[in-house]
């Protein structure tokens, strides 16, 4: 064991991929939308790897409520905190349209924990699999947050210590 925990969340029984399983967090990238919000930070020199970081906060906070934003110190992910009608509203929005998010990082007037998101692993299944993904693994530090599930695609969740 060690003395960190990650967040884990149910897949919905009605969804295709994964089914009922414990996953972490994350969904599919929309390339578009996650650039630009990377350029929205970090200007021209946002790279794919930037991208991808959004991705993984917009992921999160579509399907568990967690809004990761960058603060002090830049190495650690700063959960923002919404009143629970704006969260749901933003989830809902955010689901419905990624462009979206870069509307609500606005609105709390930060911008994603780029620095606070710390590459871990790449995942690609095999090439036998009828159904393939291609999955970045991206760890954040975070002394507490709450969790707020979107209640769609996933349905439970907890903390686990690997």
């Amino acid at each position: 064991g060690g003395d960190f925990e990650v967040l884990l969340a149910q897949r919905s029984a009605r969804m295709n991929a994964f089914s009922s399983l414990y996953v972490f967090p994350g969904g599919v990238a929309e390339p578009e939308a996650d650039l630009a919000v990377a350029r929205g930070v970090l200007g021209a020199r946002a790279s794919g790897e930037d991208a991808d970081k959004v991705t993984g906060v917009r992921e999160l906070f579509e399907e568990a409520g967690v809004l990761l934003a960058a603060g002090h110190p830049p190495s650690r992910a700063h959960p923002v905190k919404l009143d629970a009608a704006a969260r749901r509203r933003w989830q809902d929005a955010v689901h419905d349209d990624a462009h979206r998010f870069a509307d609500l990082l606005a609105e709390v007037g930060r911008g994603p924990a780029l620095s606070g998101l710390h590459y871990w692993v790449t995942f690609i299944t095999p090439k036998v699999e009828k159904r393939r993904f291609h999955t970045e693994f991206f760890l954040a530090v975070v002394d507490d947050c709450d969790v707020n599930l979107d209640g769609g695609e996933t349905v439970r969740y907890t903390w686990a210590t690997p």
